[in-house]
């Protein structure tokens, strides 16, 4: 009994000590700044004439030293206070005992780190600004002492005075920096406890296994308390009801007017958001994941309306923090689980399908959703107390409805993964069909973590995990929202901007894919710190010295420097980041900055050419980023050099040939060539290879070594003229001028057939049994087939020549019999002539 009288007697002796000290103090100080007034007022007495420039001077420097003492007593007392609290933190955190798990020690922690950096902040801006005072007052007394020449008596006087001020005020600020420099070095100290602490708190609290009755009287008990659980929640509603009256008691006039506006506003968005659901034509120019979005509105749109209404009452009143947590906790509830059902019922009910599997699966789903929505209600009412609460539960029973709950929560593993396959089976969209099998195998991923946790015994863990899991779906969720909306924004802009006819193009194929890449880019870095921000790990100590530590781990090293995690992860987004502009860069400089060339093949050589110096010159300052001097790497290359020679001598040749081309450009993209076996038109002039698609449109890649060191042919090397050959064989008998006239007229008459170069018609040999006509015409390949051009006019010469009577020959034979002996006699001959 003394000593808990005297625990609490001495906060009441300190408090009081600390008023009468405020008390003093600020005495002290309100005397200094009267002094300060009345120097001021004599300041204002005094002439401003020359000679009593030093009188005034001295004075300036009384001023300064009154407000200096004045400033000094309230940073007395700030010291005094952090001393005082500093080393009641040290008095809590001395205890040499091993650290044992207590519900709310890792939020006393984490408030204590939090304070304690605030006081560390504010000491070390204090430090700054006496550094800065005292730095100005060394500087005052050069000038002081620089202008004693020439003075007389009295005003060497008022000289000397004011030196020897500024003198005692500096002696002063340097030793109540002398005095600031322990409690700094005390709260650095202090906080390195903290953050230990704070570690093995979450690590106890993280690691704690649960705590279930051990014998008959503990499960006795136990039963009472949960006999007790329906007395429980109506307490616990009843205290809500009354906290939210008088929340709505205590609303001002203002708060209503602004609740009455957020709710109006609230609700007109609501209205358009369900009439644009309602529209089918909307729903139909959204992507597949949109138009599900917007069904699953239009389906929960009251609850919706319901659940904005009630967190803008929340919001702009003010309601205890037990009320906003159970309606918060009901609302989210309830809406995710009909949400979840509406989901399944439109992935899985909406079209008509003949197999009953789907629909026994929905049922499944129906029900298993709403048992665990009314058992995670309970389980989440035994974890929220009441100051006014009657009935308390113990650990051991909270315990014991978290594994159960846990327990439970495992059953629905099976339910979701079945889905997951029948959703294959039936979505007819594969993009919205991939989203929503990636969705499920995460809840089926966080479900089974927590409750195999659960089953062993972690329950804290378990619960952490749900909980980091959870946050990370609902984040996850809200990306693909933003990004099937950014999607469908940049779909509608694109098809906005092809209506302009001098600059749409260059909008839709190079600015717009450009500014969906930088919003995607900063989608994700977006959702990222939101989730570090709402699941505490971007404030939270422990998280961010093992993210830090790990992200230092050295891998290897390169000269002097030593490449880390970080420094690895950073090198390959920038190199990403460089490809990436690398290639749009190639793709505007060819269709826009280049858009001067008519050559074909020099535009496209000059644009390979920016795309290669943007990515060289990107990979140097990468590598100057993470601290590598290119120039160390020479005796890397140098090594590297050697075993290129013997295992990529293909690649290396294969790359010195693309340059080669892109340089002497013998070939350009469009061109119809002929390599080896293959004939076909040119589609793309690349740094390794070459693509060629085919007569039988195959692509083929030929290396660009065979370029270099093989012979080819290149039909349309200066123009897109090709020009083919056709010979035709006629009868001795036939009449050469009349089939001349008529293939004169089909080759006049053919569409495909270039008039300049103009064709020609020769009689080009003689044959044993024909006559051989031979046709050269040209063709452009850009607008014509050649081979269709070939067959067409070989068809029509053909039917022409059939009507007209021009034969066609084709070998003969005669045979010449010997009828004056028979040809069974031995010596007779049979003479065959062709």
């Amino acid at each position: 009994m003394t000593t808990q009288w005297y625990s609490q007697l001495v906060p009441v002796f300190q408090a009081r000590q600390r008023q009468e000290l405020e008390a003093q103090l600020q005495q002290e100080k309100q005397t200094h700044l009267s002094h300060a007034v009345e120097l001021r007022w004599q300041l204002n007495k005094l002439p401003t004439s020359p000679e009593y420039i030093l009188q005034r001077y001295l004075l300036q420097v009384q001023i300064q030293q009154a407000n200096e003492q004045a400033e000094q007593l309230s940073r007395k007392l700030k010291f005094q206070y952090v001393k005082e609290q500093l080393n009641n933190w040290q008095e809590q955190v001395s205890d040499k005992k091993k650290l044992v798990f207590s519900p709310g020690q890792v939020e006393k922690f984490q408030t204590w780190m939090d304070e304690l950096n605030i006081i560390l902040m504010d000491l070390n801006t204090s430090q700054d600004a006496l550094k800065g005072q005292i730095t100005t007052l060394g500087k005052q007394q050069k000038f002081v002492e620089t202008r004693k020449e020439g003075l007389s008596a009295e005003q060497l006087q008022y000289n000397d005075q004011a030196s020897q001020l500024l003198t005692k005020l500096k002696n002063s600020l340097q030793q109540e920096m002398g005095d600031l420099a322990p409690l700094l070095a005390n709260g650095e100290q202090l906080l390195t406890i903290f953050e230990k602490k704070y570690r093995e708190s979450v690590r106890l609290s993280l690691f704690r296994q649960r705590q279930l009755p051990i014998n008959f009287g503990e499960w006795k008990t136990l039963f009472g308390e949960i006999i007790t659980f329906p007395k429980l929640f109506l307490l616990q509603l009843q205290l809500t009801w009354r906290d939210s009256m008088q929340a709505l008691e205590q609303v001002q006039l203002q708060q209503v007017v602004t609740l009455g506006i957020s709710s109006f506003i609230w609700l007109v968005v609501v209205l358009f958001l369900w009439l644009s659901a309602k529209s089918r034509q909307f729903i139909s120019k959204g992507s597949g994941f949109m138009a599900l979005l917007l069904r699953l509105f239009q389906a929960n749109t009251l609850g919706i309306a319901v659940v904005g209404l009630v967190l803008l009452f929340l919001w702009l009143t003010a309601a205890t923090t037990f009320a906003k947590t159970i309606i918060l906790m009901l609302l989210s509830v309830g809406i995710m689980s009909k949400l979840f059902i509406n989901l399944s019922w439109l992935l899985l009910l909406s079209r008509d399908i003949k197999s009953v599997l789907p629909i026994k699966l929905y049922r499944q789903l129906r029900w298993t959703t709403i048992f665990i929505a009314i058992f995670a209600v309970i389980t989440l009412l035994v974890h929220v107390e009441h100051e006014a609460q009657t009935i308390k539960l113990s650990l051991t029973a909270r315990d014991f409805v978290d594994s159960l709950f846990m327990l439970f929560l495992g059953l629905t593993i099976l339910p979701l993964l079945r889905a997951r396959r029948v959703i294959f089976m039936i979505c007819a969209q594969v993009k919205l069909c991939t989203i929503a099998s990636f969705l499920i195998l995460v809840i089926a991923l966080v479900i089974s973590i927590v409750s195999v946790l659960g089953i062993i015994g972690y329950l804290s863990l378990g619960w952490s995990v749900a909980h980091k899991l959870s946050l990370f779906l609902v984040v996850l969720v809200i990306w693909l929202f933003f990004r099937g909306l950014l999607h469908d924004v940049i779909k509608l802009w694109k098809n906005a901007a092809l209506k302009d006819e001098m600059y749409g193009s260059l909008w839709a194929e190079d600015f717009i894919p450009l500014m969906e890449q930088m919003l995607s880019l900063i989608l994700v870095v977006l959702a990222g710190f939101i989730f570090l921000k709402i699941t505490g790990w971007y404030s939270d100590v422990a998280f961010q010295q093992n993210t830090e530590h790990f992200l230092r781990i050295p891998l290897f090293s390169i000269g002097a420097t030593k490449l880390t995690i970080s420094s690895i992860l950073l090198a390959i987004f920038l190199s990403w980041l460089v490809w990436w502009l690398g290639n749009w860069a190639r793709g505007v400089s060819y269709r826009w900055a280049y858009s001067g060339i008519i050559d074909m093949g020099v535009r496209s050589s000059l644009s390979v050419f920016t795309q290669y110096a943007i990515v060289l010159l990107g990979l140097l300052i990468i590598l100057k980023g993470i601290g590598i001097d290119p120039t160390v790497l020479s005796v890397f290359v140098g090594a590297l050099g050697v075993g290129i020679g013997f295992g990529l001598q293909n690649i290396i040749h294969n790359f010195v040939s693309g340059i080669l081309i892109l340089l002497e450009r013998p070939v350009h993209t469009g061109d119809f060539i002929s390599i080896g076996s293959f004939i076909g038109t040119v589609q793309r002039v690349g740094i390794n290879s070459l693509t060629i698609e085919t007569v039988e449109l195959e692509e083929v890649r030929v290396p660009n070594s065979e370029i270099i060191s093989q012979i080819f042919v290149n039909r349309t090397s200066n123009n897109d003229l090709f020009r083919k050959s056709l010979f035709i064989g006629i009868h001795y008998d036939s009449n050469l001028e009349l089939a001349a006239e008529i293939i004169k007229k089909i080759l006049d008459q053919h569409a495909g057939v270039q008039k300049k170069p103009a064709y020609n018609i020769y009689t080009w040999e003689v044959t044993e049994f024909r006559i051989n006509i031979r046709v050269d015409y040209f063709v452009d390949t850009q607008r014509s087939n050649s081979l269709r051009i070939h067959s067409d006019i070989l068809s029509q010469i053909i039917a022409q020549f059939k009507e007209a009577g021009i034969k066609i020959p084709y070998p003969q034979s005669e045979v010449y019999l010997n009828s004056t002996s028979p040809l069974e006699e031995p010596g007779n001959l049979i003479t065959v002539a062709t």
